[in-house]
């Protein structure tokens, strides 16, 4: 009878074990997901703020060629 309990103990001891394993399991796949969601838009951040300084690199030179031509340009 005794062993009868211990095994009865060690079952429920292993299904626990085994639902905690599923749970992290899950959580973890979970947390990947949500990773991969904060690297993409990092990536997606960084093409942004580079094509903004394209730009704007752009938008400096034709002011400057502006300034230039009106003979704007302080010396």
């Amino acid at each position: 009878m005794p062993e009868d309990i211990v095994l009865e103990h060690l079952r429920a001891v292993r299904n626990d074990i085994a639902d905690l394993k599923n749970e992290m399991r899950g959580g973890f796949k979970d947390m990947r997901s949500r990773l991969a969601s904060i690297e993409q838009h990092g990536a997606a951040d960084a093409a942004d703020a580079a094509r903004q300084s394209a730009e704007i690199d752009e938008l400096r030179d034709r002011i400057e060629r502006l300034e230039s031509r009106l003979e704007l340009r302080d010396a």
